[in-house]
C-alpha cells in the first residue's frame, strides 16, 4: 500500500513539474516589436544570433509582420517562435541580403532554394531543436526572419508557408541539418 501511494505521489509530482509553463511573450502586434523581440530571442539556444541582428530605420524599411511567442516550459526549457517580416527599399534590401550571405566564413550560411517557399539563408536547422533562417522575397523586397525552437508543427502561430517543407516536431527538418554555431555542436561534426 505504501509503495502504491509513493508511486502515485511521484507520478503526480512529475506531471506537475513537466506541465509547469508560463508565457513570457505572446504577440502579433508590430508596435510590440521593440519591447518583446529581445526577450523572446534571448531564450533560444542560439546565443549569438547571427542572422537576427537586424537594424531597420524608417529610411531603410518597415516591419510589415511580426509574431513572437515564447513559453518557458519548466524544467524542459523554452519554446520560441518568431516571425519578423521587413520590407526594405531596394538599396537596403541588397545590403541586408549581402550581410546575411557573408555571415561566418568558417561555416557559411546555407543558401537553400529547395525546402522553402522562397529562397532562404539558413544559419541553423535541425540542431538542438532550433531553426534560424531568412526567407528572401525579392519581388517585394521583403525578408522574413524566422526563429523556431522546440515548437510542434501544430503549435506554430504564423502561416505554415513560412516553414521549410519536411518540418517535423521540435525543429527537425527531413533531409536538412546545418548550423553555423559551432559551440552548439558540442564537437559534433557537420554533415
Amino acid at each position: 500500500m505504501k509503495k502504491t501511494c509513493l508511486i502515485a505521489c511521484i507520478l503526480t509530482l512529475c506531471l506537475l513539474v513537466t506541465s509547469c509553463g508560463y508565457t513570457i511573450v505572446d504577440t502579433s502586434k508590430i508596435e510590440d516589436y521593440a519591447t518583446t523581440f529581445d526577450r523572446a530571442f534571448q531564450d533560444t539556444e542560439l546565443d549569438q544570433p547571427a542572422i537576427m541582428k537586424i537594424s531597420t530605420s524608417p529610411s531603410d524599411g518597415e516591419i510589415v509582420q511580426y509574431y513572437a511567442k515564447c513559453i518557458d516550459e519548466l524544467p524542459l526549457g523554452e519554446r520560441v517562435q518568431i516571425l519578423l517580416s521587413v520590407k526594405y527599399n531596394s538599396e537596403a534590401f541588397e545590403k541586408e541580403t549581402e550581410r546575411i550571405s557573408a555571415i561566418s566564413q568558417a561555416n557559411p550560411v546555407l543558401y537553400d532554394t529547395e525546402h522553402f517557399q522562397y529562397p532562404a539563408y539558413v544559419s541553423s536547422i535541425g540542431y538542438l531543436n532550433a531553426c534560424e533562417y531568412v526567407l528572401v522575397d525579392s519581388d517585394n523586397s521583403t525578408l522574413h526572419y524566422v526563429v523556431l525552437q522546440s515548437v510542434l508543427a501544430e503549435d506554430i502561430v504564423f502561416d505554415a508557408s513560412y516553414l521549410p517543407s519536411g518540418y517535423t516536431d521540435y525543429g527537425e527538418v527531413e533531409g536538412m541539418k546545418h548550423t553555423i554555431y559551432y559551440r552548439l555542436l558540442d564537437l559534433e561534426t557537420l554533415d
